[in-house]
């Protein structure tokens, strides 16, 4: 049960700590596809809040070719 997990969690670490690594996990780049996004059971049980993952990378600028084939201009 997700309860469990949870307790089990916080006799290891702090409330704060779990919130804190649950939040940066919501930003990371893994967790904006929901596939890949573990339950939040998982997520405790195999002690993810202890992973660092990578910062979202900065939004992508494109170059003036790649924004003309994205908004479908054949000609520059």
């Amino acid at each position: 049960m997700t309860e469990h997990a949870f307790i089990h969690a916080r006799a290891k670490v702090s409330f704060e700590t779990l919130m804190d690594a649950l939040a940066h996990h919501m930003r990371s780049e893994q967790w904006q596809t929901p596939r890949y996004i573990p339950s939040i059971r998982t997520w405790l049980e195999t002690e993810s809040w202890m992973q660092r993952l990578p910062e979202p990378a900065a939004p992508n600028r494109r170059t003036p070719f790649e924004q003309a084939r994205h908004e479908g201009r054949k000609k520059w």
